[in-house]
């Protein structure tokens, strides 16, 4: 679990849970139609610009976890 640069760690909590389901589903709808590569998402501004787990950014960490298994459908 980390942070990304889309949203600061300062934004609001419900914001913050709107960008842990929103990034989440991202990351499984490229799962699903990744299916030509090995892999899902690549660590670039390609797909996604990860930074690394920090644990001060305890409001990110309880967004991820509040949200944990919620999604956006698509078909």
């Amino acid at each position: 679990m980390g942070y990304s640069s889309d949203m600061p760690a300062s934004f609001a909590e419900e914001a913050l849970k709107a960008q842990a389901i929103a990034a989440r589903t991202y990351a499984i709808d490229a799962k699903r139609t990744s299916s030509s590569r090995s892999y899902d998402v690549v660590d670039t501004t390609q797909d996604q610009v990860y930074k690394g787990f920090d644990e001060k950014y305890t409001n990110v960490i309880q967004a991820v976890q509040e949200t944990s298994g919620i999604g956006i459908l698509r078909t």
